[in-house]
């Protein structure tokens, strides 16, 4: 025999059949062929009608009494508490869902390669990706926006010159590059708040900031 079998201290009072004492719970570990445990059950004077398992109970046992108990015990069953059983076949009936996947990393767009840390955040100038020494902020010596900021033709910081001041920020660009010169041209459809941006920005890729 392969299998482990346990028998807990359940050992609740109740009458079943004609038979009334203590009862406890007779079960293989989770995977094992029922065949053994039913075997094993022969072996203690268990008859094969006594099983109870699915549908009509969530996990294959027999039900012992006190004295069949002990004489599992002699024969091999290992003897835990009905806690213990119940954690053993709740965990292999649910098992613990897989782990999340690790977020996709994104380079450092500085350079086309010059840089090769990994841990940026997105910004819609261009749709790039950079690292905390590249961004926009930090490469103009200003302090870095909040996540849930950046700043392109219209300055969400506050310390962005030559840009005018906004209060309401956009959402931070994700998963997409956005395309301001489309925008600009009238390509893409947007809000008109988005649209001055996007001619902003042309403007000033073209022109330069504002002095």
């Amino acid at each position: 025999m392969t299998a482990v079998i346990y028998v807990d201290d359940y050992r609740r009072q109740a009458t079943v059949g004609t038979i009334t004492g203590r009862w406890s719970h007779l079960a293989a570990e989770p995977g094992a062929d029922l065949a053994e445990l039913h075997a094993f059950a022969r072996r203690i004077g268990l008859r094969p009608d006594w099983f109870q398992g699915p549908p009509a109970h969530r996990h294959p046992h027999y039900d012992v009494t006190d004295s069949v108990r002990a004489r599992a015990i002699r024969a091999g069953a290992r003897p835990v508490t009905s806690r213990q059983l119940a954690e053993m076949l709740n965990a292999a009936r649910n098992p613990a869902p897989d782990p999340e996947p690790e977020p996709e990393k994104h380079p450092c767009a500085l350079g086309f390669g010059a840089c090769t840390r990994t841990d940026t955040r997105p910004y819609a100038i261009g749709g790039l990706w950079r690292c905390p020494d590249h961004t926009p902020a930090a490469m103009a010596g200003r302090p870095e926006p909040d996540i849930g900021r950046y700043c392109l033709a219209i300055c969400y910081c506050g310390g962005c010159e030559g840009r005018p001041a906004s209060t309401a920020p956009s959402s931070p660009i994700r998963d997409t590059v956005v395309d301001f010169r489309a925008t600009a041209a009238g390509k893409h459809r947007t809000t008109p708040a988005r649209y001055r941006e996007a001619q902003q920005y042309v403007q000033q890729a073209r022109t330069g900031p504002a002095a």
